[in-house]
């Protein structure tokens, strides 16, 4: 029995320590004495035990997120940033439910997040795209948290402006396939606004680029439901052109023809396809029959709209050279 007794008391010494340490690295930092909070919880992170402790990451990524707040010490430990952010993920696995931050606040969060917006609008300003991209981004890593717990007074979803500035940061460091992650998120929205209409292009260029066919489709739907005055069947015709076989285009136009379900720009812009077959075909009678069939598309544009002078004068032109 006193064996036993004497075994636990011993486990209680040794959880006793570890608590210990994290109070010392906790009166450092609410002291101010950020530096030595570092030293604190360096030491108390060397114990084993500490590797599985929320409690224990909670104290590094925010004592870590204060000295990259620091302008003087960010520079003094260069690996900071990166460092603290591996710390904010082991906390969040360890620790999903936030209880720490719950029972001590979420101020490292918004610690990382001020210096990484601040950081990116200024490379954005000096034109360093790609360290601008990398700055929103963790912008955005971190106020999707705060967003998520509603640990900000804002109802929105998550922070719009730095998803944006990630987003251009990204397209202007010519990465679009990261700029598109940030601009998805934002069209899967459905956010709207002055200037936004460009967030749709993008992603139905990217996507048209990319022969993306399921995506093109779904932010084409999604951006004519977001702005149905736009012109979007610039961008379905243009799919169209880059991504499919003559036959499967020359297809498509006799079902939605048959099907009335084109419009004037539709017979416009498939009569430009159709019209230039002449310069990559050889074959005079795949030539002509797409000379006719170009011709009947602009006549069909003609008939839906009789002040269409471009419809008339292209229907001019192929006869006079036919």
């Amino acid at each position: 029995m006193k064996k036993w007794i004497s075994l636990m008391s011993a486990l209680m010494i040794l959880q006793s320590i570890s608590a210990q340490d994290l109070k010392k690295v906790q009166t450092a930092f609410l002291l101010g004495k950020t530096e030595d909070a570092k030293t604190e919880i360096d030491k108390a992170m060397a114990d084993p035990k500490a590797k599985t402790n929320p409690e224990a990451w909670y104290w590094k990524s925010r004592t870590y997120a204060a000295i990259n707040k620091a302008e003087a010490l960010r520079a003094k430990y260069p690996n900071i940033k990166a460092e603290a952010k591996e710390a904010f993920k082991q906390y969040i696995q360890l620790d999903p439910g936030f209880a720490q931050v719950k029972s001590k606040g979420p101020d490292g969060f918004f610690d990382m997040y001020s210096v990484a917006f601040n950081t990116g609008i200024k490379d954005f300003q000096e034109k360093k795209w790609p360290a601008a991209g990398e700055n929103f981004g963790d912008a955005v890593y971190y106020s999707d948290y705060m967003f998520a717990n509603k640990w900000t007074n804002s109802t929105a979803p998550f922070d719009t402006t730095a998803l944006l500035y990630a987003a251009y940061a990204y397209q202007n460091a010519q990465q679009s396939e990261t700029a598109c992650t940030y601009y998805a998120r934002l069209a899967e929205a459905k956010c709207t606004g002055e200037g936004f209409a460009d967030i749709y292009r993008y992603l139905l260029d990217a996507n048209t680029k990319k022969k993306d066919k399921a995506n093109f489709d779904k932010y084409l739907a999604l951006g004519k439901a977001a702005y149905p005055k736009e012109n979007w069947e610039d961008f379905e015709i243009e799919y169209i052109d880059q991504n499919l076989t003559l036959a499967e285009k020359t297809a498509l136009y006799d079902e939605r023809d048959k099907a009335g379900t084109l419009t004037e720009n539709h017979y416009l812009q498939f009569g430009d396809v159709f019209v230039n077959v002449r310069h990559k075909e050889t074959d005079s009678t795949i030539f002509d029959k797409y000379t006719d069939k170009a011709a009947e598309a602009f006549k069909k544009a003609y008939g839906m709209n009789n002040q269409n002078a471009l419809a008339a004068y292209n229907v001019g032109i192929i006869k006079y050279n036919h």
